[in-house]
């Protein structure tokens, strides 16, 4: 996705030709271009910036609705009729693409020229990136034509071509035509049984293309193919810090100490999956809207929010002031990979002092020369936390900067050292799978097995790619991973044989043993812990008295007395005391005060019992904890309401436990949900 303020124009075919299957394919062929152009429009759409502007114009439509053809000031021009504008340029959403769902459909003409409607697509691209000034704004500009090369273009000007490239190259538009089976011999595709008028186009297409400084033609097959492959977002650099670099105490020793008057800037970033959010479809009536102002800051501690008062907080925090200072020098021998720690940055001399410049320059090409590295402390601004990078010097033929990692502080350091047999062990493995090498060229030599650029992130791209195919498809499954995703998912077998021999060592030194799975179903012969003393505990200070469950300390008493039980009836008894406990929270509630404690109860219980692989006492209680809530049974005299402790059980998920959840459960995951209903 690119960076900055972008402006698309997409030009779909909708000629009643689209409606055919060709190729082998089995959809239609307007069908088979809408999935590159869907797939597009939804990129847009996930990247949520209102600096990405879409518009959509059909191509040979039933109707005729544009500007050009539709002008108040004079009659319709026949040259650009059967276009329509189906979405002017702007910000999308998701109802925009509903809408362009129902509009792409084919039509029932043939008539509509692909060439008006790129004239069409410029004008709108052209008002829209226009300031009030007059001046072009600086912004990225595309078109995207999409045909099946089977209308009619008009090429009775020679010179109207021509016209059309030089007002692209004058506006800096990238023009890019897709054709449907349009013949590319590089990507290894020709269409047989090609008509004479498809013939022509593709030729009169590619001209156009060709004219252009920013063209290019391509068959539609190829962008499909391609569309498995993720797109590398790239990040407009922005300034993190701006200020001196300090060698030495500056103020208290100006004869000695030094400073560079820099700029450091953002270089790479990380790349995160989205993350799920929860909403809710109706405001709940027992919500409301806190000034902020009134809220307090606090941590969370397990379940709990623990509140800490601006005073405290005072206490935690350091005195610090903003600054940039070099606090020592490393060989780059010295330093390991292992030790960065996030994303780095890239610092510069301000280009306007140049003194700062020469400085710099210095500085960089001496840590050049000796083969050394700076280590440097941070703060971005007055109290924020300090931090220290590695500055490492980067001399290219136009540029020159330091380029920096965080690293750990001392404190945050733990170093583990192996034996020497294990160090050998490891290193011989790792010798074994090695990758630099494994790979084979085209005359087979030995290549590099997964190169950076062909290696990317699963899990980010491929939530990406479900999000935008549940955006374009709601009602479809979702599609499986693109292969270039998962590529690199596993390693190869050839490589894992050859490595057979060390793996099997490196185990036996570093004495390597499964552990078995956890089995569910244990009842009664839970495995117990056993003290070094080989003392049973338990059984020194077991009664033989069934211990009654407190409300105070319910849930270490609770599974206490599970461990004790040695009968179903014993395990049914403990859990209607703890029944009686939460229905005993919920009823003498004041408000909402214990519905808290009373849900981390029921956690347990169903957690407890899913151990156990005995669902159906808890199922039994939960059904009838549900009729006791909805019926007003443990409503509170003191303001607590049943119905509200239930959708508070609802949005933990504390139903029934399914077959999902256990085998022992006869409940289909079908009824689980139906549960959660209020009926």
């Amino acid at each position: 996705m690119e960076a900055g303020k972008q402006a698309h124009v997409y030009i779909v075919d909708q000629g009643s030709t689209t409606a055919e299957c060709h190729s082998g394919r089995v959809e239609s062929d307007l069908d088979w271009s809408l999935k590159y152009v869907y797939d597009k429009i939804a990129t847009v759409l996930a990247a949520n910036r209102t600096t990405l502007s879409v518009g959509v114009l059909g191509l040979r439509t039933d109707e005729s609705e544009n500007s050009l053809y539709n002008d108040d000031d004079g009659p319709e021009d026949e040259s650009y009729q059967h276009i329509a504008v189906h979405k002017e340029l702007g910000p999308i959403t998701l109802s925009d693409l509903g809408s362009l769902q129902e509009k792409l459909v084919p039509s029932q003409t043939e008539a509509g020229d692909a060439v008006s409607a790129i004239v069409v697509a410029i004008e709108m691209v052209n008002k829209f990136t226009t300031l009030g000034t007059g001046k072009p704004a600086k912004s990225g500009r595309k078109i995207v034509l999409v045909t099946d090369g089977q209308g009619y273009i008009d090429n009775t000007d020679p010179n109207n071509l021509d016209q059309i490239a030089l007002r692209c190259n004058e506006l800096g538009i990238e023009l890019i035509v897709l054709g449907i089976d349009f013949d590319d011999l590089d990507y290894g595709f020709k269409e047989e049984d090609k008509s004479e008028q498809k013939r022509e186009n593709e030729a009169l297409l590619k001209s156009l293309t060709d004219q252009c400084n920013k063209g290019t033609i391509a068959t539609l097959i190829e962008a499909i193919d391609n569309l498995g492959v993720p797109e590398i977002k790239s990040v407009r650099p922005y300034k993190a810090f701006g200020g001196r670099l300090a060698l030495g105490d500056y103020e208290k020793y100006p004869e000695t100490a030094l400073y560079i008057d820099v700029l450091r800037y953002t270089k790479t970033k990380k790349a995160s999956a989205p993350s799920a959010s929860s909403f809710v479809n109706n405001k709940s009536a027992r919500k409301r809207d806190v000034d902020r102002d009134d809220l307090a800051k606090g941590y969370e501690y397990g379940r709990t929010a623990v509140h800490i008062s601006a005073a405290e907080e005072n206490v935690t925090k350091m005195d610090t002031y903003e600054g940039f200072s070099i606090i020592g020098f490393v060989p780059s021998e010295s330093f390991e990979r292992y030790l960065v720690m996030g994303e780095s940055c890239m610092t510069v001399a301000q280009s306007v002092n140049e003194k700062a410049v020469v400085a710099l320059s210095s500085l960089i090409h001496a840590l050049h020369e000796l083969d050394s590295y700076a280590v440097a402390r941070i703060v971005l601004k007055d109290m924020k936390e300090p931090k220290i990078i590695l500055l490492a010097p980067v001399i290219e033929p136009d540029f020159e900067g330091l380029a920096d990692v965080p690293l750990p502080f001392a404190e945050d350091v733990r170093i583990y050292l192996p034996s020497d047999e294990l160090t050998d062990a490891m290193e011989d493995y790792v010798d074994a799978m090695d990758l630099s090498t494994f790979g084979k060229g085209e005359d087979g030599e030995p290549i590099e097995y997964m190169t950076m650029e062909e290696t990317y992130s699963p899990t980010v791209h491929r939530i990406n790619a479900a999000i935008r195919n549940r955006a374009i498809y709601p009602d479809e499954p979702i599609k499986p991973p693109p292969e270039v995703v998962m590529k690199w998912a596993n390693p190869p077998a050839d490589l894992i044989t050859n490595a057979a021999s060390q793996l099997k060592r490196l185990q036996k030194v570093a004495d390597v043993k499964k552990v078995e799975a956890k089995k569910k179903g244990k009842r009664f012969n839970r495995e117990q812990i056993t003290p070094l003393s080989g003392l049973d505990i338990d059984a020194l200070l077991d009664t033989n008295t069934t211990q009654a469950i407190s409300s105070e300390n319910s849930i270490p008493e609770f599974r206490q007395a599970l461990g004790r039980t040695t009968s179903e009836a014993e395990i049914l008894s403990t859990t209607k005391q703890m029944g009686a406990i939460i229905r005993k929270l919920v009823k003498e509630s004041v408000g909402e005060a214990s519905y808290a404690r009373a849900l981390e109860n029921l956690r347990v219980m169903r957690e407890e019992m899913v151990d156990l692989d005995m669902p159906e006492i808890y199922n039994d209680f939960v059904k009838a904890l549900k009729k006791a809530l909805l019926g007003g049974e443990l409503d509170s005299n003191n303001g607590g309401e049943g119905k509200v402790f239930w959708v508070d059980v609802k949005r933990g998920k504390l139903g029934l436990i399914d077959q999902s959840t256990t085998d022992g459960s006869n409940v289909t995951a079908e009824e689980a949900s139906e549960f959660y209903s209020s009926k």
